[in-house]
């Protein structure tokens, strides 16, 4: 929202106006009120009232909607007494007059229906006890036509004599419907702890027959294809699958979608519609028709009392009292029936959570550690962007095309390089070259076939429940296959090894956008990728990484303070040395300066030729270089937005 401020005025302490503009020349005009209090320098407030009816007109001339809202330190209920009883109104009282005739809705007048029920107070007096409605929330009408919830809650965390006043609106009001087709947000997740045994032996038995089909002279594309065609349809097949419905935990959209919800506000807006001269003759038009979905709705409430409401065959206006005070009695069994169904969606929503994190105790602990701790996951979702004209002015994005354009931009281009050959400076030449401590052979086993022991101990440590690549095959899908057909995946293995070629569906992948720790705004640069690779890809890595680890660790190739990644080693040697030095400084009061450096991007703007200069340096043989460097060399992304994943892209450099 912050974004699409253009105007912010102040008046005198007492108000304050921020105008929003949005797309499709919709503006919005707030207007936050604190009125003196008191009986004290009434011209004052006199004034401060005549400047809100003025800001309010002057909003409505610019086609503006308006929520006007604060302590006006005025109560309505004086004003309509006064005019009730033709008695003399004072003049500070007269603004809500004023307010009813530029058509503003009290949203918690009619929602709590103050007319005809108890008053609800939101201020009481400290010295004498005495309760008042003195704040309020004023709204355009269509604003209040699109109103998904008003109340008046207590503070439960902050000490004031002031109660709390919500509502919530649809955002469509003010900003635009987004072009998107309706997109399926679905996944599928095969659940093979859960296929029955008669199904598991079902998909043992066709994957070994499709094992006999096998040809070790197949390229090594055919061999990919081959491999992944025939995980997917047979577990398609065979291991039950469970359809999941991706979608944002929005309370406010679950409880407008209860069917009493809709029940709710209809009969609110019959109410409002009753109230004014304007409504009752919009009502007098489809009066047959109105009716018509009263009495549905109070069939599907068996409700079988008659009302007036339903059976006048026109509107009179001596019955207008009669038949707010019925619709205020279904309102209430609405109400009623509607807050134990919440209550009840609640109920069962704890009962879940309960039985989900009982169960992640021994299946997820690191979801139910964030589930205790109340760690917030972010989200975003990419259905509109803010980027900026040639004049460097912010303009909001919401056609499909055009947002699919700016995000392969900007994740194609963003780390602002691509990879070139380097001309190294003097200073840098020595860093670079061969270092003497290494011997050539010590790599020699490196891209070697890959031995049983060793097979079956990576087969049984891949992890579960992880993400899937583009082709969503998952470390399921490989753990659980039989080691007869699993046999076909370490001959494709053993191939790159030997011909330092790969699949190309292995230098793709996709991107899942989140946001770094600071406000999304709808801009691209707020946010940072996940990259979701090829399992197989990933599976054939950690082979590679377990072999160098061991080489590098056992032959000292890296020394100093280059060891944090390897098996045994951390980066809490580095900060325990930090904080001892801290430590020794405070101890003895001396001056400590200490330099963090944090390179942004840093994975993203690998050089390639750099990276080959770096293994080249510590003496990696030249097959191991190339299966490394073809792995970021030609690699292709795209990216997930609200309408699918964008087109294909080429990645300009990096690695991932």
């Amino acid at each position: 929202m912050g974004k699409h401020i253009y105007n912010i005025e102040k008046y005198g302490g007492r108000l304050m106006v921020v105008d929003f503009s949005f797309k499709k020349n919709k503006k919005l005009r707030i207007i936050l009120v604190y009125n003196k209090s008191g009986t004290r320098k009434v011209e004052e407030k006199i004034e401060t009232n005549e400047r809100i009816i003025k800001l309010i007109k002057e909003a409505k001339t610019k086609k503006m909607e308006i929520i006007c809202l604060g302590d006006f330190n005025l109560e309505y209920k004086k004003y309509d007494e006064k005019v009730k009883n033709n008695k003399y109104c004072y003049k500070s009282l007269k603004i809500f007059g004023k307010m009813e005739e530029l058509n503003m809705w009290d949203v918690h007048k009619e929602e709590y229906d103050m007319e005809n029920r108890k008053i609800i107070n939101t201020f009481t007096n400290k010295t004498t006890g005495k309760g008042s409605r003195i704040d309020y929330i004023w709204v355009t009408e269509n604003i209040f036509n699109e109103i998904i919830i008003a109340k008046i809650k207590d503070f439960s965390d902050i000490k004031t004599d002031h109660r709390m006043l919500l509502i919530g609106f649809t955002e469509n009001l003010i900003t635009p419907k987004m072009p998107f087709k309706k997109s399926i947000n679905k996944r599928i997740i095969y659940e093979y702890s859960n296929t029955e045994e008669k199904e598991k032996e079902s998909f043992d038995n066709e994957l070994i027959d499709c094992a006999s089909f096998w040809d070790k002279n197949w390229s090594i594309e055919e061999k990919w294809e081959f491999y992944e065609r025939s995980i997917r349809e047979v577990k398609e097949k065979y291991i039950k699958k469970n359809e999941i419905t991706i979608k944002n935990n929005n309370i406010i959209d679950e409880y407008k979608q209860q069917d009493l919800y809709k029940k709710l506000r209809y009969i609110i807006f019959l109410r409002k519609k009753l109230k004014k001269k304007s409504g009752r003759t919009l009502l007098r038009k489809k009066w047959r028709q109105y009716q018509w979905h009263f009495r549905k709705l109070l069939k599907k409430l068996n409700i079988e009392e008659n009302y007036y409401f339903s059976e006048n065959m026109f509107l009179r206006k001596i019955l207008i009292y009669k038949y707010i005070k019925e619709l205020n009695e279904v309102y209430d069994i609405i109400f009623l029936k509607l807050s134990y169904e919440s209550a009840k969606v609640k109920e069962e929503k704890i009962k879940e959570a309960v039985e989900r994190r009982c169960e992640d105790l021994h299946s997820n602990q690191r979801r139910m550690i964030d589930s205790v701790m109340e760690k917030e996951i972010k989200k975003i979702v990419i259905d509109r962007l803010l980027t900026e004209d040639k004049d460097g002015q912010d303009i909001l994005v919401t056609d499909e095309a055009e947002i699919n354009k700016l995000t392969i931009e900007h994740f194609k281009n963003f780390a602002g390089i691509q990879n070139h050959d380097v001309e190294l400076p003097d200073f840098w030449k020595n860093e670079y070259e061969s270092k003497s401590n290494v011997e050539e052979n010590i790599y020699q086993n490196v891209l070697d076939p890959i031995n049983d022991e060793e097979w079956v101990e990576l087969i049984k440590a891949l992890p579960l429940h992880k993400a899937s690549g583009p082709t969503t095959m998952t470390y399921e899908d490989i753990k659980y296959a039989p080691k007869e057909f699993n046999e076909l995946f370490r001959n494709l293995i053993d191939d790159v090894f030997r011909t330092q070629e790969m699949p190309n569906d292995w230098k793709i992948a996709n991107i899942y956008p989140i946001p770094k720790p600071k406000l999304w705004g709808h801009r691209l640069v707020n946010t940072r990728p996940i990259t979701l690779l090829e399992v197989t890809r990933k599976t054939m890595m950690k082979i590679l990484t377990k072999r160098l680890s061991k080489v590098i660790k056992e032959k000292r190739v890296l020394q100093g303070y280059q060891y944090a990644g390897l098996p045994l080693n951390s980066t809490f040697e580095p900060l325990r040395i930090i904080n001892e030095v801290i430590n020794h400084a405070n101890e003895r009061n001396k001056e400590l300066w200490l330099l963090a450096l944090d390179m942004s991007k840093a994975y993203d703007r690998i050089n390639i030729s750099m990276l080959e200069k770096a293994m080249e340096r510590i003496k990696f043989p030249k097959k191991l270089q190339k299966i490394l460097t073809s792995l970021f060399l030609g690699r292709k992304n795209r990216v997930f937005t609200q309408s699918g994943l964008t087109e294909l892209y080429d990645m300009q450099c990096g690695i991932d």
